[in-house]
């Protein structure tokens, strides 16, 4: 074959070679559809289509990538719970569920089909039908999780300060997906009196940027607790959009720029907070049953871009501190909420506390409204074309 090749020294592992995907898809967006990548080689049939600017990016992505294919992923089996292992499953909160999620709105659930108006990619319009479930299920959620605890409901703004995100190390790891905001200049001097020309706009922005937009909500729920004593075994809950700058991994239905997310967040003790995942996990379960979906709830694999890369790796992978609750449809595998158990850094950052002296373990729950709604929508679809 013609063209550009680079042959890995050993095979890629599945985890890798997924992330290695989206990297190139971030770093180098203009290549897509140009290349084809394996467990073995990356091509591009013709070197014409590549600068040598692109191929010292894509060697130092190899680079990187190799390194972290050395780690011992391979035999590592993450899935939890799934559809065969949760059959016949029964929960103590089973009742209570059973009348939050009752028949009628069940039928409405399986008879939804996502029509939406595609902006640009990453960027939707949606109708009627998709507000109005996306607002009864998240009533729905919000009465289940606000009768099995006592919730106190926060509501933010689309922006977060910087100083904040800088503060938790969150800058260190995903920087490059804030979706950054910026205002003009207030130098009169250079201020564009008559206007400008949008492609002259860059040249009037502050570079010191203040604000993001928001990439997480619970990000808003730990500066307000900050030296706060006495937050035992409380629950918090936020609701909004969130923004993530995903490059040439957008799409219309599962990437996308701007989403919706209902977000609990748990403050407590060790024995708490495990109390309250193994409830977050048979919720998880209730609901994957009650809409009739494919899943699996497995433990999740982030690979992060700092030195620390190979400690955290490690500690995802041999624990749950991070569960994610996937879902399938087709040849289609969409990751629709996780769970984060953070231990003690957040309270740490802002110094939070459960009694005199000892820090709150926190861990968050995101529920990702979009992503829940495009799955129903296309096993609906599939169910339709089948009969």
């Amino acid at each position: 074959m013609s063209g550009f090749q680079y042959t890995f020294n050993k095979e890629l592992q599945p985890l890798v070679l997924d992330q290695l995907k989206y990297q190139l898809h971030y770093f180098l967006p203009q290549l897509e559809g140009k290349f084809m990548l394996s467990t073995k080689t990356f091509h591009i049939l013709n070197e014409l289509e590549i600068s040598l600017n692109e191929l010292e990016t894509l060697k130092k992505i190899f680079e990187r990538y190799e390194e972290l294919n050395e780690l011992p992923l391979q035999n590592q089996d993450s899935v939890i719970r799934n559809v065969e292992n949760t059959e016949g499953y029964l929960s103590e909160n089973q009742i209570l569920f059973d009348r939050i999620f009752e028949k009628d709105f069940i039928e409405k659930v399986k008879k939804f089909i996502n029509i939406n108006i595609k902006v640009q990619k990453g960027l939707n319009i949606y109708n009627k039908i998709w507000i109005d479930l996306l607002k009864e299920l998240d009533e729905k959620i919000y009465e289940y999780f606000s009768t099995i605890f006592e919730l106190s409901e926060m509501y933010a703004p689309h922006m977060i300060e910087l100083e904040e995100l800088e503060r938790t190390g969150y800058l260190k790891n995903s920087f490059h997906h804030l979706c950054y905001t910026s205002h003009t200049t207030k130098d009169y001097t250079k201020f564009p009196h008559d206007g400008v020309e949008r492609s002259e706009i860059g040249k009037h922005l502050d570079i010191n940027q203040k604000y993001v937009l928001n990439p997480a909500l619970c990000l808003h729920v730990y500066p307000q607790l900050r030296d706060k004593q006495g937050v035992n075994n409380a629950v918090y809950t936020i609701k909004g959009s969130c923004f993530r700058d995903e490059s040439g991994n957008l799409n219309n239905t599962t990437r996308l720029l701007e989403f919706v997310m209902r977000e609990f967040i748990f403050f407590g003790t060790e024995e708490f907070i495990a109390e309250c995942h193994k409830k977050l996990v048979d919720f998880w379960i209730l609901l994957m049953k009650k809409v009739n979906l494919k899943f699996e709830i497995k433990i999740a694999n982030d690979i992060f871009f700092d030195d620390n890369t190979d400690s955290k790796l490690f500690s995802q992978v041999y624990s749950d501190n991070k569960l994610e609750l996937t879902v399938y449809v087709k040849d289609l595998e969409v990751s629709v909420s996780s769970i984060n158990k953070h231990m003690y850094h957040f309270s740490d950052v802002y110094n939070i506390t459960n009694e005199p002296g000892k820090l709150a373990q926190t861990m968050c729950m995101g529920l990702g409204y979009n992503r829940i709604l495009e799955m129903i929508s296309r096993e609906n679809q599939n169910r339709e074309a089948e009969k």
